[in-house]
């Protein structure tokens, strides 16, 4: 069953149980499993979502591990309810999404370069993506329209982006590369 779910939904589910323990937290409320459809557990998780400041995105698809463990019991799905559904509808038109990517500036292009170094051994492939990363750039290309043959590189591109994050060069949920 672990292989069931991408490292994503993994963590993105995992990440949910720990704030799902802060809002039955903040709320006084006892999590029992499985959850009953009339049951006020998920209004609450969503509120405490929505009050918090998360994006509708994430309001509509943290619930979603309820779903998720309820189906593999061959339970009912509490998010189904017509209350859930509303709450999550409600949360995306008083909150829409607004993730809109930061351009890459010159300055973060040749500070991206500069890090292929230690994220890429290979001098050839350290210049080949200099050369990607800077065609990219000057002729507003997509990264992905480049080397779609080299899906393996994406992780070198976000490792490199990340390298960056960690140094505090970059925050990484608000620049999007085209991959």
């Amino acid at each position: 069953m672990a292989s069931s779910l991408s490292a994503p939904s993994s963590s993105s589910y995992s990440h949910s149980w720990v704030v799902l323990g802060n809002s039955a937290e903040r709320y006084a409320i006892t999590l029992n499993l499985p959850v009953k459809q009339h049951d006020i557990v998920l209004v609450y998780y969503i509120a405490y979502l929505f009050s918090e400041g998360y994006a509708a995105s994430k309001i509509t698809s943290y619930p979603s591990v309820f779903s998720y463990i309820h189906k593999l019991n061959n339970l009912i799905d509490p998010c189904a309810s017509c209350l859930v559904q509303k709450l999550r509808v409600s949360a995306r038109k008083l909150r829409p999404s607004q993730d809109v990517p930061l351009l890459i500036t010159k300055s973060i292009l040749y500070k991206i370069c500069d890090v292929l170094i230690f994220t890429v051994s290979n001098v050839y492939e350290q210049t080949m993506f200099k050369s990607m990363f800077l065609l990219d750039f000057f002729e507003f290309l997509k990264i992905g329209k480049i080397f779609t043959v080299f899906n393996v590189y994406k992780q070198t591109i976000l490792k490199s982006m990340f390298l960056l994050d960690f140094f505090g060069v970059l925050r990484i949920g608000k620049i999007k590369l085209h991959v």
